[in-house]
Protein backbone atom coordinates (compact mmCIF):
# COMPACT_ATOMS: atom_id res chain seq x y z
CA UNK A 1 0.00 0.00 0.00
CA UNK A 2 2.69 2.69 0.83
CA UNK A 3 4.38 1.53 -2.47
CA UNK A 4 1.55 2.50 -4.53
CA UNK A 5 0.85 5.54 -2.25
CA UNK A 6 4.54 6.54 -2.50
CA UNK A 7 4.17 6.04 -6.75
CA UNK A 8 1.48 7.99 -7.29
CA UNK A 9 3.20 10.70 -5.29
CA UNK A 10 6.30 10.62 -7.36
CA UNK A 11 4.46 10.36 -10.52
CA UNK A 12 2.08 13.33 -9.55
CA UNK A 13 5.03 15.55 -8.84
CA UNK A 14 6.74 14.52 -12.05
CA UNK A 15 3.54 15.79 -14.05
CA UNK A 16 3.52 18.94 -11.88
CA UNK A 17 7.11 19.53 -13.14
CA UNK A 18 6.38 18.47 -16.79
CA UNK A 19 3.14 21.06 -16.67
CA UNK A 20 5.44 23.74 -15.98
CA UNK A 21 8.47 22.82 -18.48
CA UNK A 22 5.81 22.46 -21.29
CA UNK A 23 3.82 26.06 -20.17
CA UNK A 24 7.66 27.14 -20.77
CA UNK A 25 8.45 25.43 -24.09
CA UNK A 26 5.39 26.10 -25.42
CA UNK A 27 6.52 29.53 -26.90
CA UNK A 28 9.13 27.89 -28.82
CA UNK A 29 6.43 26.64 -31.37
CA UNK A 30 9.13 25.58 -34.16
CA UNK A 31 10.68 23.25 -32.26
CA UNK A 32 9.31 19.64 -32.20
CA UNK A 33 7.88 17.24 -29.51
CA UNK A 34 11.22 15.11 -29.58
CA UNK A 35 13.54 18.05 -28.95
CA UNK A 36 10.95 19.10 -26.15
CA UNK A 37 10.88 15.77 -24.50
CA UNK A 38 15.07 15.62 -24.85
CA UNK A 39 15.27 18.98 -22.71
CA UNK A 40 12.58 17.91 -19.99
CA UNK A 41 15.25 14.91 -20.00
CA UNK A 42 18.17 16.77 -19.92
CA UNK A 43 16.77 19.32 -17.07
CA UNK A 44 16.91 16.17 -14.18
CA UNK A 45 13.07 14.73 -14.26
CA UNK A 46 13.25 11.96 -17.07
CA UNK A 47 9.71 10.73 -17.95
CA UNK A 48 9.45 7.26 -19.17
CA UNK A 49 6.30 4.92 -19.70
CA UNK A 50 3.54 6.32 -18.59
CA UNK A 51 4.38 10.09 -17.91
CA UNK A 52 6.22 9.91 -21.26
CA UNK A 53 2.75 8.79 -23.50
CA UNK A 54 1.19 11.33 -21.60
CA UNK A 55 3.40 14.47 -22.61
CA UNK A 56 3.83 13.43 -26.81
CA UNK A 57 -0.16 13.33 -26.38
CA UNK A 58 -0.43 16.96 -24.40
CA UNK A 59 1.99 18.26 -26.81
CA UNK A 60 0.59 16.93 -29.61
CA UNK A 61 -2.78 18.15 -29.17
CA UNK A 62 -2.34 21.17 -27.31
CA UNK A 63 -5.93 22.03 -26.19
CA UNK A 64 -5.72 23.54 -23.46
CA UNK A 65 -5.31 27.33 -22.82
CA UNK A 66 -2.85 27.25 -21.01
CA UNK A 67 -0.41 26.30 -23.45
CA UNK A 68 -1.55 28.24 -25.80
CA UNK A 69 1.00 30.83 -27.01
CA UNK A 70 0.41 34.48 -25.72
CA UNK A 71 -0.58 37.35 -28.67
CA UNK A 72 -2.01 40.24 -28.22
CA UNK A 73 -4.88 41.66 -30.87
CA UNK A 74 -6.81 44.80 -31.94
CA UNK A 75 -9.82 45.30 -32.51
CA UNK A 76 -11.04 48.98 -34.90
CA UNK A 77 -13.60 50.71 -34.27
CA UNK A 78 -15.66 51.08 -37.59
CA UNK A 79 -17.89 54.18 -38.21
CA UNK A 80 -20.75 53.01 -36.82
CA UNK A 81 -19.23 52.26 -33.42
CA UNK A 82 -16.92 55.54 -33.40
CA UNK A 83 -20.45 57.76 -34.15
CA UNK A 84 -21.76 56.18 -30.82
CA UNK A 85 -18.70 57.16 -28.26
CA UNK A 86 -19.05 59.75 -25.77
CA UNK A 87 -17.47 62.79 -26.01
CA UNK A 88 -15.49 64.34 -23.28
CA UNK A 89 -18.85 66.32 -22.33
CA UNK A 90 -20.80 63.09 -21.73
CA UNK A 91 -22.92 62.74 -25.18
CA UNK A 92 -22.65 60.64 -27.89
CA UNK A 93 -21.03 61.69 -30.96
CA UNK A 94 -23.52 62.68 -33.61
CA UNK A 95 -23.15 60.59 -36.72
CA UNK A 96 -22.36 62.98 -39.47
CA UNK A 97 -23.80 60.68 -42.02
CA UNK A 98 -27.23 59.93 -40.50
CA UNK A 99 -27.98 56.91 -37.91
CA UNK A 100 -26.16 53.87 -38.63
CA UNK A 101 -28.01 50.55 -38.60
CA UNK A 102 -27.28 49.71 -35.42
CA UNK A 103 -28.86 52.99 -33.98
CA UNK A 104 -32.24 51.95 -36.08
CA UNK A 105 -32.50 48.51 -34.19
CA UNK A 106 -34.23 48.27 -31.09
CA UNK A 107 -31.88 47.87 -28.18
CA UNK A 108 -32.25 43.84 -27.96
CA UNK A 109 -30.96 43.79 -31.37
CA UNK A 110 -28.43 45.66 -30.78
CA UNK A 111 -27.11 43.90 -28.10
CA UNK A 112 -27.52 40.08 -29.95
CA UNK A 113 -25.58 41.69 -32.55
CA UNK A 114 -22.94 42.69 -30.27
CA UNK A 115 -22.89 39.46 -28.47
CA UNK A 116 -22.32 37.57 -31.92
CA UNK A 117 -19.60 39.90 -32.49
CA UNK A 118 -17.65 39.21 -29.45
CA UNK A 119 -18.25 35.21 -30.57
CA UNK A 120 -16.59 35.73 -34.32
CA UNK A 121 -13.94 38.12 -32.65
CA UNK A 122 -13.00 35.07 -30.32
CA UNK A 123 -12.89 32.59 -32.72
CA UNK A 124 -11.28 35.03 -35.62
CA UNK A 125 -8.15 35.47 -32.34
CA UNK A 126 -7.97 31.80 -32.38
CA UNK A 127 -7.21 31.39 -35.74
CA UNK A 128 -4.86 34.07 -36.63
CA UNK A 129 -2.72 33.08 -33.29
CA UNK A 130 -2.07 29.79 -34.54
CA UNK A 131 -1.03 30.65 -38.20
CA UNK A 132 0.48 33.16 -40.12
CA UNK A 133 -2.40 35.55 -41.24
CA UNK A 134 -2.03 38.78 -39.32
CA UNK A 135 -5.96 40.20 -40.22
CA UNK A 136 -9.06 38.63 -40.53
CA UNK A 137 -12.42 40.08 -41.80
CA UNK A 138 -15.96 38.23 -41.31
CA UNK A 139 -18.80 39.20 -45.12
CA UNK A 140 -22.04 38.19 -44.12
CA UNK A 141 -24.76 36.93 -46.69
CA UNK A 142 -28.03 38.84 -46.26
CA UNK A 143 -31.77 38.19 -47.29
CA UNK A 144 -30.73 40.23 -50.50
CA UNK A 145 -28.34 38.06 -51.50
CA UNK A 146 -25.27 40.49 -51.04
CA UNK A 147 -22.24 40.63 -49.40
CA UNK A 148 -21.97 43.06 -46.19
CA UNK A 149 -19.14 43.50 -43.33
CA UNK A 150 -20.79 44.64 -39.68
CA UNK A 151 -17.45 45.28 -38.31
CA UNK A 152 -16.69 41.75 -37.24
CA UNK A 153 -12.64 41.96 -37.64
CA UNK A 154 -9.51 40.88 -35.59
CA UNK A 155 -5.42 42.08 -36.45
CA UNK A 156 -2.58 41.03 -34.56
CA UNK A 157 -1.23 44.44 -32.09
CA UNK A 158 2.29 43.38 -33.65
CA UNK A 159 1.22 43.70 -37.67
CA UNK A 160 1.31 47.50 -36.71
CA UNK A 161 4.98 47.40 -35.44
CA UNK A 162 5.97 44.86 -38.10
CA UNK A 163 4.76 47.22 -40.68
CA UNK A 164 6.78 50.32 -39.33
CA UNK A 165 9.70 48.37 -39.62
CA UNK A 166 9.25 48.29 -43.12
CA UNK A 167 8.60 51.47 -43.94
CA UNK A 168 4.77 51.40 -43.73
CA UNK A 169 3.67 54.40 -41.88
CA UNK A 170 0.74 54.82 -40.20
CA UNK A 171 -0.56 51.47 -40.55
CA UNK A 172 -2.83 51.59 -38.00
CA UNK A 173 -4.59 54.75 -39.75
CA UNK A 174 -4.71 52.75 -43.24
CA UNK A 175 -5.95 49.70 -41.95
CA UNK A 176 -9.08 51.92 -39.44
CA UNK A 177 -10.07 53.26 -43.40
CA UNK A 178 -9.96 50.22 -45.36
CA UNK A 179 -12.28 49.30 -42.49
CA UNK A 180 -14.47 52.20 -43.38
CA UNK A 181 -14.62 51.44 -46.80
CA UNK A 182 -14.97 47.94 -46.15
CA UNK A 183 -18.18 48.73 -43.98
CA UNK A 184 -19.78 51.06 -46.83
CA UNK A 185 -19.20 48.30 -49.57
CA UNK A 186 -21.31 46.47 -50.36
CA UNK A 187 -20.86 43.12 -52.61
CA UNK A 188 -22.44 41.01 -54.61
CA UNK A 189 -22.76 37.10 -55.01
CA UNK A 190 -20.54 36.17 -57.53
CA UNK A 191 -18.57 39.10 -58.54
CA UNK A 192 -15.36 38.53 -59.81
CA UNK A 193 -13.82 41.94 -59.23
CA UNK A 194 -13.86 41.17 -55.32
CA UNK A 195 -12.18 38.64 -53.09
CA UNK A 196 -15.17 37.64 -50.94
CA UNK A 197 -17.59 37.29 -54.19
CA UNK A 198 -15.55 34.78 -55.64
CA UNK A 199 -15.59 33.09 -52.70
CA UNK A 200 -19.10 33.48 -52.12
CA UNK A 201 -19.99 31.78 -55.25
CA UNK A 202 -16.76 29.60 -55.59
CA UNK A 203 -16.97 25.70 -54.03
CA UNK A 204 -13.74 25.86 -52.15
CA UNK A 205 -11.52 28.47 -50.74
CA UNK A 206 -8.90 30.83 -52.42
CA UNK A 207 -5.59 31.37 -52.41
CA UNK A 208 -4.82 35.12 -54.06
CA UNK A 209 -1.16 37.10 -54.02
CA UNK A 210 -2.87 40.68 -53.97
CA UNK A 211 -0.38 42.16 -56.16
CA UNK A 212 -1.58 40.13 -58.52
CA UNK A 213 -5.32 40.49 -58.24
CA UNK A 214 -5.03 44.22 -58.17
CA UNK A 215 -3.02 44.02 -60.86
CA UNK A 216 -5.60 41.98 -63.46
CA UNK A 217 -6.59 44.20 -66.71
CA UNK A 218 -9.75 42.45 -66.59
CA UNK A 219 -11.16 43.50 -63.78
CA UNK A 220 -12.12 46.63 -62.40
CA UNK A 221 -10.58 46.65 -59.29
CA UNK A 222 -11.65 49.37 -56.11
CA UNK A 223 -10.07 51.27 -53.83
CA UNK A 224 -10.43 49.26 -51.08
CA UNK A 225 -8.20 46.57 -52.55
CA UNK A 226 -5.90 48.64 -53.17
CA UNK A 227 -5.46 49.59 -49.98
CA UNK A 228 -5.31 46.09 -48.97
CA UNK A 229 -2.84 45.50 -51.27
CA UNK A 230 -0.65 48.05 -50.26
CA UNK A 231 -1.29 46.66 -46.40
CA UNK A 232 -1.13 42.84 -46.89
CA UNK A 233 0.73 40.59 -49.07
CA UNK A 234 -1.18 37.72 -49.55
CA UNK A 235 -5.52 36.69 -49.01
CA UNK A 236 -7.50 33.25 -48.07
CA UNK A 237 -11.10 33.54 -48.60
CA UNK A 238 -12.86 30.69 -46.91
CA UNK A 239 -16.52 30.43 -47.59
CA UNK A 240 -19.10 29.09 -44.39
CA UNK A 241 -21.66 27.08 -45.67
CA UNK A 242 -24.10 26.24 -43.27
CA UNK A 243 -24.13 23.28 -41.17
CA UNK A 244 -25.59 20.36 -42.99
CA UNK A 245 -26.01 22.53 -46.36
CA UNK A 246 -24.37 24.21 -49.31
CA UNK A 247 -25.97 27.79 -48.77
CA UNK A 248 -23.19 30.20 -48.57
CA UNK A 249 -23.89 32.14 -45.14
CA UNK A 250 -20.43 34.08 -44.94
CA UNK A 251 -17.14 34.17 -46.05
CA UNK A 252 -13.64 34.62 -43.82
CA UNK A 253 -10.70 36.88 -45.76
CA UNK A 254 -7.59 36.29 -44.18
CA UNK A 255 -4.81 38.59 -44.61
CA UNK A 256 -1.26 37.79 -44.60
CA UNK A 257 1.27 40.55 -44.19
CA UNK A 258 4.54 41.55 -46.03
CA UNK A 259 7.33 39.63 -44.72
CA UNK A 260 10.66 39.22 -45.05
CA UNK A 261 10.62 35.64 -46.42
CA UNK A 262 7.16 36.63 -48.38
CA UNK A 263 4.53 33.38 -47.98
CA UNK A 264 4.40 30.89 -51.24
CA UNK A 265 0.54 31.44 -51.44
CA UNK A 266 0.25 27.79 -53.53
CA UNK A 267 1.87 26.23 -51.00
CA UNK A 268 0.40 27.63 -47.11
CA UNK A 269 -3.38 28.29 -48.76
CA UNK A 270 -3.95 25.07 -50.45
CA UNK A 271 -5.37 22.46 -48.57
CA UNK A 272 -3.51 19.48 -49.88
CA UNK A 273 -0.41 21.30 -48.87
CA UNK A 274 -1.18 22.62 -45.56
CA UNK A 275 -3.73 19.76 -44.24
CA UNK A 276 -3.28 21.14 -40.49
CA UNK A 277 -4.10 24.35 -41.25
CA UNK A 278 -7.15 24.17 -43.10
CA UNK A 279 -8.16 21.24 -40.35
CA UNK A 280 -8.44 23.97 -38.56
CA UNK A 281 -10.34 26.39 -40.34
CA UNK A 282 -12.74 23.44 -41.33
CA UNK A 283 -13.41 23.60 -37.69
CA UNK A 284 -13.33 27.23 -37.10
CA UNK A 285 -15.76 27.70 -40.09
CA UNK A 286 -17.78 24.99 -38.54
CA UNK A 287 -17.97 27.24 -35.07
CA UNK A 288 -19.16 30.56 -36.99
CA UNK A 289 -21.98 28.91 -38.74
CA UNK A 290 -23.30 27.74 -36.10
CA UNK A 291 -23.22 31.29 -34.60
CA UNK A 292 -24.69 32.74 -37.41
CA UNK A 293 -27.57 30.15 -37.80
CA UNK A 294 -28.34 31.23 -34.01
CA UNK A 295 -28.07 34.96 -34.94
CA UNK A 296 -30.58 34.27 -37.62
CA UNK A 297 -33.18 31.41 -35.62
CA UNK A 298 -33.30 33.71 -32.32
CA UNK A 299 -35.96 36.44 -33.33
CA UNK A 300 -37.81 33.63 -35.19
CA UNK A 301 -37.75 31.77 -32.05
CA UNK A 302 -38.41 34.63 -29.44
CA UNK A 303 -41.77 35.22 -32.12
CA UNK A 304 -42.92 31.68 -31.81
CA UNK A 305 -42.35 32.16 -27.43
CA UNK A 306 -44.35 35.46 -27.91
CA UNK A 307 -47.01 33.30 -29.34
CA UNK A 308 -46.76 30.68 -27.32
CA UNK A 309 -47.13 32.65 -23.92
CA UNK A 310 -49.90 34.86 -25.36
CA UNK A 311 -52.31 36.16 -22.59
CA UNK A 312 -55.86 36.01 -23.88
CA UNK A 313 -57.08 37.84 -20.79
CA UNK A 314 -54.26 41.21 -21.73
CA UNK A 315 -55.70 40.72 -25.19
CA UNK A 316 -59.55 41.21 -24.08
CA UNK A 317 -57.45 44.24 -21.69
CA UNK A 318 -56.70 45.98 -24.59
CA UNK A 319 -59.59 45.50 -26.80
CA UNK A 320 -62.11 46.74 -24.06
CA UNK A 321 -59.69 49.74 -23.44
CA UNK A 322 -59.77 50.25 -26.83
CA UNK A 323 -63.39 49.96 -27.10
CA UNK A 324 -63.91 52.59 -24.25
CA UNK A 325 -61.63 55.15 -25.89
CA UNK A 326 -64.30 55.10 -29.67
CA UNK A 327 -67.05 55.29 -27.12
CA UNK A 328 -65.60 58.11 -25.36
CA UNK A 329 -64.63 59.82 -29.01
CA UNK A 330 -68.67 60.21 -29.87
CA UNK A 331 -68.08 57.52 -32.88
CA UNK A 332 -70.28 55.03 -31.52
CA UNK A 333 -73.85 56.73 -30.13
CA UNK A 334 -77.41 56.14 -30.82
CA UNK A 335 -79.05 59.09 -30.11
CA UNK A 336 -83.02 59.75 -30.45
CA UNK A 337 -84.18 60.65 -33.71
CA UNK A 338 -80.91 59.92 -35.24
CA UNK A 339 -80.97 56.95 -37.55
CA UNK A 340 -78.99 53.59 -36.51
CA UNK A 341 -78.14 50.57 -37.90
CA UNK A 342 -80.24 47.20 -37.17
CA UNK A 343 -78.77 44.08 -36.61
CA UNK A 344 -80.52 42.66 -39.55
CA UNK A 345 -78.80 44.69 -41.65
CA UNK A 346 -75.94 44.10 -39.96
CA UNK A 347 -76.01 40.56 -40.53
CA UNK A 348 -76.76 41.03 -43.69
CA UNK A 349 -73.52 43.15 -44.40
CA UNK A 350 -71.62 40.95 -42.59
CA UNK A 351 -72.81 38.32 -44.65
CA UNK A 352 -72.36 39.80 -48.20
CA UNK A 353 -68.36 40.72 -47.41
CA UNK A 354 -68.38 37.19 -45.97
CA UNK A 355 -69.58 35.85 -48.92
CA UNK A 356 -67.17 38.06 -51.21
CA UNK A 357 -64.24 36.61 -49.38
CA UNK A 358 -65.42 33.76 -50.09
CA UNK A 359 -65.23 34.05 -53.62
CA UNK A 360 -61.37 35.01 -53.17
CA UNK A 361 -60.73 31.20 -52.94
CA UNK A 362 -58.83 29.44 -49.58
CA UNK A 363 -55.58 29.54 -50.77
CA UNK A 364 -55.29 26.01 -50.95
CA UNK A 365 -52.19 24.63 -53.97
CA UNK A 366 -53.50 22.52 -56.68
CA UNK A 367 -52.28 18.98 -56.21
CA UNK A 368 -48.95 17.69 -58.14
CA UNK A 369 -48.62 15.90 -60.84
CA UNK A 370 -48.22 12.33 -61.40
CA UNK A 371 -45.04 10.95 -62.74
CA UNK A 372 -44.54 8.29 -65.86
CA UNK A 373 -44.79 5.47 -64.04
CA UNK A 374 -48.23 6.90 -62.47
CA UNK A 375 -49.33 8.02 -65.70
CA UNK A 376 -48.57 4.43 -67.97
CA UNK A 377 -50.62 2.40 -65.59
CA UNK A 378 -53.73 4.63 -65.61
CA UNK A 379 -52.97 4.39 -69.49
CA UNK A 380 -53.31 0.60 -69.58
CA UNK A 381 -55.87 0.57 -66.92
CA UNK A 382 -58.61 3.17 -68.81
CA UNK A 383 -57.02 1.21 -72.04
CA UNK A 384 -58.30 -2.30 -70.92
CA UNK A 385 -61.22 -1.68 -68.84
CA UNK A 386 -62.68 0.22 -72.34
CA UNK A 387 -61.71 -2.21 -74.54
CA UNK A 388 -63.14 -5.23 -72.85
CA UNK A 389 -66.54 -3.21 -72.54
CA UNK A 390 -66.27 -2.34 -76.42
CA UNK A 391 -65.80 -5.78 -77.16
CA UNK A 392 -69.21 -6.59 -75.78
CA UNK A 393 -71.22 -4.24 -76.77
CA UNK A 394 -69.67 -4.94 -80.12
CA UNK A 395 -70.02 -8.87 -80.54
CA UNK A 396 -72.56 -8.78 -77.86
CA UNK A 397 -75.39 -6.14 -78.50
CA UNK A 398 -74.60 -5.32 -82.29
CA UNK A 399 -76.96 -7.80 -83.63
CA UNK A 400 -79.95 -5.60 -81.84
CA UNK A 401 -79.83 -2.94 -83.22
CA UNK A 402 -82.91 -1.90 -81.10
CA UNK A 403 -80.59 -0.67 -78.37
CA UNK A 404 -78.05 2.22 -78.54
CA UNK A 405 -75.12 2.28 -76.55
CA UNK A 406 -76.03 -0.93 -74.70
CA UNK A 407 -73.37 -1.74 -72.26
CA UNK A 408 -71.00 1.13 -73.11
CA UNK A 409 -72.20 4.49 -72.22
CA UNK A 410 -70.53 7.91 -72.12
CA UNK A 411 -70.33 7.84 -68.17
CA UNK A 412 -67.89 5.33 -68.13
CA UNK A 413 -65.15 7.47 -69.24
CA UNK A 414 -65.60 9.48 -66.06
CA UNK A 415 -65.66 6.19 -64.15
CA UNK A 416 -62.59 4.76 -65.94
CA UNK A 417 -60.91 8.20 -64.68
CA UNK A 418 -61.66 7.21 -60.82
CA UNK A 419 -60.44 4.04 -60.90
CA UNK A 420 -57.21 4.65 -62.73
CA UNK A 421 -56.56 8.05 -62.00
CA UNK A 422 -57.55 8.60 -58.65
CA UNK A 423 -57.71 5.48 -57.16
CA UNK A 424 -57.33 6.32 -53.49
CA UNK A 425 -60.48 8.81 -53.91
CA UNK A 426 -63.58 7.89 -51.61
CA UNK A 427 -65.61 8.55 -54.97
CA UNK A 428 -63.79 5.37 -57.09
CA UNK A 429 -64.80 2.63 -53.96
CA UNK A 430 -66.72 -0.41 -55.21
CA UNK A 431 -69.82 0.68 -52.88
CA UNK A 432 -69.80 4.28 -54.58
CA UNK A 433 -69.63 2.87 -57.87
CA UNK A 434 -72.11 -0.38 -57.76
CA UNK A 435 -74.61 1.25 -55.04
CA UNK A 436 -74.25 4.23 -57.11
CA UNK A 437 -75.74 3.23 -60.58
CA UNK A 438 -77.85 1.31 -58.82
CA UNK A 439 -80.46 4.37 -57.04
CA UNK A 440 -79.13 6.52 -60.18
CA UNK A 441 -80.90 3.94 -62.66
CA UNK A 442 -83.60 3.79 -60.24
CA UNK A 443 -84.44 7.79 -60.31
CA UNK A 444 -84.11 7.71 -64.11
CA UNK A 445 -86.29 4.63 -65.03
CA UNK A 446 -88.77 6.03 -62.34
CA UNK A 447 -88.89 9.78 -63.80
CA UNK A 448 -89.74 8.65 -67.42
CA UNK A 449 -92.97 7.46 -66.44
CA UNK A 450 -93.50 10.73 -65.50
CA UNK A 451 -92.00 12.39 -68.65
CA UNK A 452 -92.30 10.04 -71.33
CA UNK A 453 -95.21 10.67 -73.24
CA UNK A 454 -96.01 7.18 -74.07
CA UNK A 455 -97.23 6.01 -70.30
CA UNK A 456 -100.48 7.47 -69.94
CA UNK A 457 -98.87 8.98 -66.20
CA UNK A 458 -96.63 11.93 -67.89
CA UNK A 459 -97.16 15.36 -66.98
CA UNK A 460 -93.96 16.51 -66.76
CA UNK A 461 -92.26 18.49 -69.74
CA UNK A 462 -89.23 16.78 -70.85
CA UNK A 463 -87.01 19.72 -70.06
CA UNK A 464 -88.08 19.41 -66.18
CA UNK A 465 -87.31 15.99 -66.30
CA UNK A 466 -84.28 16.66 -67.78
CA UNK A 467 -83.23 18.36 -64.63
CA UNK A 468 -85.16 17.00 -61.87
CA UNK A 469 -83.75 13.50 -62.83
CA UNK A 470 -79.91 14.47 -62.14
CA UNK A 471 -80.92 16.31 -58.88
CA UNK A 472 -82.80 13.68 -57.59
CA UNK A 473 -80.01 11.21 -58.17
CA UNK A 474 -77.15 13.46 -56.71
CA UNK A 475 -78.96 14.08 -53.58
CA UNK A 476 -80.41 10.40 -53.21
CA UNK A 477 -76.56 9.68 -52.93
CA UNK A 478 -75.61 11.89 -51.14
CA UNK A 479 -78.04 11.55 -48.30
CA UNK A 480 -77.40 7.45 -48.70
CA UNK A 481 -73.63 8.09 -48.81
CA UNK A 482 -73.07 6.48 -51.75
CA UNK A 483 -72.11 9.55 -54.23
CA UNK A 484 -70.43 8.42 -57.59
CA UNK A 485 -70.32 10.96 -60.08
CA UNK A 486 -70.40 8.67 -63.16
CA UNK A 487 -73.57 7.04 -61.57
CA UNK A 488 -75.23 10.99 -62.03
CA UNK A 489 -74.02 11.49 -65.49
CA UNK A 490 -75.55 8.16 -66.42
CA UNK A 491 -78.64 9.09 -65.24
CA UNK A 492 -78.42 12.23 -67.10
CA UNK A 493 -77.72 10.13 -70.41
CA UNK A 494 -81.10 7.65 -70.11
CA UNK A 495 -83.24 10.81 -69.08
CA UNK A 496 -81.88 12.64 -72.21
CA UNK A 497 -81.86 9.89 -74.32
CA UNK A 498 -83.61 9.15 -77.56
CA UNK A 499 -86.28 6.49 -78.03
CA UNK A 500 -84.10 3.99 -79.03
CA UNK A 501 -82.20 4.75 -75.34
CA UNK A 502 -85.07 4.48 -73.74
CA UNK A 503 -86.18 1.47 -75.54
CA UNK A 504 -84.34 -0.91 -72.56
CA UNK A 505 -86.85 0.28 -69.66
CA UNK A 506 -85.71 -1.58 -66.35
CA UNK A 507 -82.96 -3.37 -68.27
CA UNK A 508 -80.94 -0.55 -68.16
CA UNK A 509 -80.10 -0.69 -64.70
CA UNK A 510 -78.79 -4.81 -64.60
CA UNK A 511 -76.98 -4.00 -68.16
CA UNK A 512 -74.85 -1.21 -67.04
CA UNK A 513 -74.28 -2.62 -63.43
CA UNK A 514 -72.58 -5.59 -65.35
CA UNK A 515 -70.34 -3.02 -67.00
CA UNK A 516 -69.63 -0.91 -63.54
CA UNK A 517 -68.52 -4.56 -62.15
CA UNK A 518 -66.53 -5.37 -64.90
CA UNK A 519 -64.63 -1.96 -64.73
CA UNK A 520 -64.25 -2.18 -60.97
CA UNK A 521 -62.90 -6.12 -60.95
CA UNK A 522 -60.33 -4.93 -63.90
CA UNK A 523 -59.51 -1.82 -61.89
CA UNK A 524 -59.06 -4.43 -58.41
CA UNK A 525 -56.18 -6.65 -60.99
CA UNK A 526 -54.79 -3.74 -62.67
CA UNK A 527 -54.05 -1.25 -59.66
CA UNK A 528 -52.48 -3.79 -56.98
CA UNK A 529 -50.30 -5.14 -59.70
CA UNK A 530 -48.29 -1.41 -59.07
CA UNK A 531 -46.46 -0.96 -56.36
CA UNK A 532 -47.71 2.44 -54.99
CA UNK A 533 -51.31 1.74 -55.77
CA UNK A 534 -53.84 -0.11 -53.71
CA UNK A 535 -57.12 -0.78 -54.61
CA UNK A 536 -60.13 -0.37 -53.18
CA UNK A 537 -59.48 1.58 -49.92
CA UNK A 538 -63.10 0.18 -48.47
CA UNK A 539 -65.50 -2.43 -49.40
CA UNK A 540 -68.08 -1.35 -47.37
Amino acid sequence: MKTRTSERARRGSDLKFFFQMAELLHSTSGRVVTKRLELLNSAGKPLVGYDRQVAEVTLKLRPFKRFTRTESFRVFRTPSEISKSPTPDGKEEANRQGPSAEQKLPQKSVRRTARLSAHLTSVLEEVLAASRFVHAQIWLVDSDNDLVFRGEHCTKASFSDAAATRGTKNADKQLQDLLSLSEAARGQVGDTSTLEGRAAAASEEEGHLLEDFVGNPEIIVSDRLQKAAKLFHSCLAFPIRGVGSKETLAVLLLFAAHEPIPMIVNVYCRRTANEKLFLLLDQAATLLSCAITWDRTLPQYHQSLAVLNYNIRERVRKLWARLRIVVLCGWIRTAAGQKSTTPAQLTLQARFWAYVNKCKGAGAKPPPSADMTFAVWTFLGVFSSILVLAAINEYGFGPNKDVEYAILIGPFGALATLLFAAPASPFAQPKMVLFGHIYSGIVAVSVDYLVNTKFATAFIPPMVGAALVPALAIAGMTLLGCINPPAAAASLVYATGNARVKSAGWLFIPVHLAGCAIMVLIAIFLNNLSAKRRYPQFWY
